[in-house]
């Protein structure tokens, strides 16, 4: 069904063509999304539709009956009401629709001929709700953050974002035949943007979507209409299916024309070949020649690309610990550390009011973080470039140029503002003087002037149009600089960012997987440069075990995908790679957790007294035993004497059985395997039994001269090398002394030498 017919639609402001001979046509059931640079036109197209403009010339035909609702930017300013007061004005048509219905359930009551009438408002009453309006008012405010302790707020008193979010609701619920919408997804977050996706996907309305949200526009839009030069150009399908279409015309115009190019060679050689008689033929070519140039040309030529190159940025460039900030007594940031290094793209992702630009200042020293041991450690050739989200990294009061010649030449500087698309009239303006997409752009520049290697972005995307956001996403992928991203754009999220930071609750997080990690909120790594802990919040539904073939399938088709590179676009081939980076590291941590533990190093049992320790790291060995104890063993290199110290717990009783139990255990690992001359140890106790003698002062020895005797062996190096045995000082253990000074000797030039077992 046919709604809105546009015809040959002209509109001028001021002598300058705005729009120009366009025409449209919008059926029930689609979603139009509008698209085109800032200034061209679209916010006007949407007036014109609704009416509150009209054109120069041509018409606009809308069905009879046909209800259009506009949200554009800025609504709601002067409403006095409260929020819910403003809820119940967009149920305007719902109760109209209900009072309606109750007058013709009179009329029936009556005896009147009604049910044709009264089938039809009831059909428009349950296509509008029915009798859950206000049960779906009050959601979908729920959705935009508005709970039921902000129905009675002034909407004069609302912020800015919270105005223009009160509005897309009360539009989402009025229902009207055609939704005209102009950027709804300002000032909402991803998870909102996605929920706004689902919202009109399911509408049951026609839509005309202006937006520079590529994310929203492929998952809504069935048509897309571009809008450039003062003239709107048709497309069928998503924004994606748009620049598909955009590209192989392209393709075709280059073609076209280097196929025109080859005819026009050919005539001209044909022409100078003829003789001088062949006036007729030599006539007849020239008008082909002409009718050729008349063609137009071929693809224009392609834009300079936006460039963020740092003169240094190789290795870390930055380790913070400890960062923390609180309000009012509430946590915003709460204990982040992390390290960044050359190369890192990060993006810092969470609901609107989480934290995320306060940790940017933290990270900038715009802000002091309240806890006593933060600190941070810079690289020496660290240099840092913010873009925050008011001045754009701008300077007030001071001109563009100028801010530009603080880091380039003035040439350099031009050159870089007009690369963005800001002429001569706008270089000697202040930061004030601009409006937000122009400001934006300046933040751009100032960007590819400072070559700083360490970038914090906060909302870049904000106020600028598609062409220049894609030219940006270009511009951060290249990039060989750490950039911390805070952004709501999942298109540029998705495409930039290889690693996925989000704060909720005041702790940062690593999600894994990127973006769709962090949307499904698989498994999560929390942020600590030391010791990064893994906290799996696989759901129920999916277990380990069909996890891991989920993986080992996706592997085999990228593996299947990646035998033959040439099939796939230098963008798709990066991803793939990253993807199976991660896949190689989310299988390696499933395999590590369905194997078993490895075992300790060193591991003794006496009667029913375990002993064991991992490893020894210096001069220290640390000993867990079973009884719940823990004994550490101190021994200088040069003596090989030990020290033994028992660590009490409180509350708690060591029986002396066990105590000698540790105490031998210990002792057979200390001089059978560490070479420990003797041991020492202070304590009130009586250590008779363990073998120890007393010396004093509540001082005990053990010497490996009576672990011997007691042992009924020997095993000094004297009866070793009788036995054949040595113990080698690099391997530290045991070796048969003729095997190895035979091995010494045969291969003593190139693999051992008396002293050192060191490859030569």
């Amino acid at each position: 069904m046919e709604l809105l017919r546009v015809q040959n639609l002209d509109f001028r402001i001021g002598g300058h063509d705005v729009l120009r001979d366009v025409s449209l046509t919008l059926r029930s059931g689609q979603r139009l999304g509008l698209i085109g640079d800032n200034g061209v036109g679209k916010t006007t197209l949407l007036k014109l539709l609704s009416g509150e403009l009209n054109p120069d010339e041509g018409q606009i035909i809308r069905s009879p009956g046909l209800r259009l609702d506009l949200l554009q930017q800025g609504q709601l300013e002067h409403f006095q009401g409260t929020v819910w007061q403003s809820g119940l004005q967009a149920l305007e048509h719902h109760r109209a629709l209900e009072n309606a219905l109750r007058e013709e359930e009179k009329r029936l009551s009556a005896g009147e001929d009604r049910l044709a009438a009264y089938g039809e408002i009831i059909e428009l009453f349950e296509q509008a709700g029915g009798y859950r309006g206000e049960i779906k008012l009050k959601q979908t405010l729920a959705a935009l953050q508005f709970g039921p302790e902000s129905y009675q707020h002034k909407v004069s008193h609302l912020s800015g974002g919270e105005r223009a979010r009160l509005a897309l609701a009360l539009a989402l619920v009025n229902q009207a035949d055609i939704l005209l919408l102009d950027e709804p997804s300002n000032h909402l977050d991803l998870q909102t943007r996605n929920w706004l996706a689902e919202t009109l996907l399911n509408y049951p309305g026609a839509i005309i979507l202006a937006s520079h949200d590529r994310a929203l526009l492929n998952k809504v839009c069935t048509h897309t209409a571009w809008l450039a030069a003062a003239g709107l150009s048709p497309y069928k399908g998503n924004y994606a299916d748009f620049k598909q279409q955009q590209n192989q015309a392209a393709s075709y115009q280059n073609k076209l024309a280097k196929e025109q190019h080859k005819n026009l060679v050919r005539l001209q050689r044909s022409a100078s070949r003829l003789k001088p008689a062949a006036l007729k033929q030599r006539q007849a070519l020239k008008l082909r020649i002409r009718d050729i140039k008349q063609v137009p040309a071929a693809q224009a030529r392609a834009e300079p690309k936006l460039q963020l190159n740092p003169h240094r940025a190789k290795g870390k460039l930055l380790q913070a610990q400890h960062l923390s900030k609180s309000f009012a007594g509430q946590v915003i940031v709460k204990d982040a550390s992390f390290t960044l290094a050359a190369g890192d793209k990060i993006a810092l992702l969470g609901p609107n009011g989480s934290g995320k630009s306060t940790l940017l200042k933290l990270l900038s020293a715009e802000l002091e973080s309240d806890h006593p041991e933060s600190r941070f450690f810079w690289a020496s050739d660290s240099k840092v470039a913010i873009f925050d989200q008011q001045n754009r990294g701008l300077k007030t009061k001071l001109s563009l140029l100028a801010q530009l010649q603080a880091y380039v030449h003035e040439s350099r500087a031009r050159s870089l503002l007009a690369l963005v698309g800001l002429g001569p009239q706008h270089w000697q303006k202040t930061p004030e003087q601009l409006s937000g997409g122009e400001k934006a752009r300046a933040g751009i520049a100032l960007l590819m002037a400072s070559e700083a290697n360490l970038l914090i972005l906060d909302e870049p995307t904000e106020y600028l149009d598609i062409t220049m956001i894609e030219k940006l996403e270009q511009a951060l992928i290249d990039s060989p600089a750490a950039i911390v991203l805070v952004t709501h754009d999942e298109a540029l999220a998705n495409s930039v960012a290889t690693r996925v930071w989000a704060l909720k609750d005041g702790e940062l997080t690593e999600f894994r997987g990127g973006l769709p990690g962090y949307l499904s909120g698989n498994l999560r790594l929390s942020i600590d440069p030391s010791e990064i802990t893994i906290v799996d919040e696989v759901s129920a539904s999916e277990n380990p075990k069909d996890k891991l073939e989920n993986l080992e399938s996706e592997k085999l088709k990228i593996d299947e995908l990646l035998a033959d590179p040439f099939l796939l676009t230098e963008r798709e081939l990066w991803r793939l790679r990253r993807r199976y980076r991660e896949l190689l590291d989310e299988l390696s941590e499933l395999y590590n957790a369905a194997l078993p533990p490895p075992p300790p190093r060193f591991h003794k049992w006496e009667g029913a007294v375990s002993v064991s320790s991992e490893s020894c790291e210096g001069l220290s060995c640390r000993f867990l035993s079973n009884t719940g104890f823990e004994i550490t063993l101190y021994f200088p290199s040069s003596e090989r004497l030990g020290h033994l110290v028992l660590h009490d717990k409180k509350h708690s009783c060591l029986l002396p059985w066990a105590l000698t139990a540790m105490l031998k255990a210990i002792a057979k690992i200390a001089f059978e395997h560490l070479e420990v001359r003797a041991l020492q140890m202070q304590n009130q106790r009586e250590l008779d039994p363990a073998g120890f003698k007393s010396v004093g002062n509540d001082w005990w020895l053990f010497s490996r001269v009576d672990y011997e005797q007691q042992a009924g062996h020997k095993t000094d190096s004297i009866s070793l090398r009788k036995k054949r045995l040595y113990f080698h000082p690099d391997w530290q253990d045991w070796v048969d002394y003729r095997r190895w000074h035979k091995l010494r000797q045969r291969y003593k030039p190139r693999l051992f030498s008396p002293k050192s077992t060191k490859r030569k």
